[in-house]
């Protein structure tokens, strides 16, 4: 315990760094999520042969959801696991 407060005290920026930009990376995806699924909703409400195709790339998306994931296995990134963020600064 005493090793993971030395190690938070000693890299209280970068974590802190790295906990903004998750928080910037979730309200990205908050705000794209509510971009596309509100327009599509009122589509799907009001012309119901847009509903095929529509839950049809749902089932697409829902299945490949783990593409961002592969990328960073891909990356070079990946050299310096076991523990990294995207941009391939060591982290642990």
């Amino acid at each position: 315990m005493n090793e993971f407060i030395n190690y938070f005290s000693q890299n209280f920026s970068t974590i802190f760094g790295l906990f903004i930009d998750h928080i910037q990376l979730t309200i990205l995806a908050i705000i794209i999520s509510i971009l596309i699924g509100v327009p599509l909703g009122i589509i799907i409400t009001y012309f119901k042969p847009s509903k095929k195709p529509v839950m049809q790339l749902r089932i697409i998306f829902k299945q490949f959801h783990q593409w961002p994931f592969w990328l960073l296995y891909t990356s070079e990134a990946a050299d310096e696991l076991p523990w990294v963020d995207l941009r391939g600064r060591r982290i642990i």
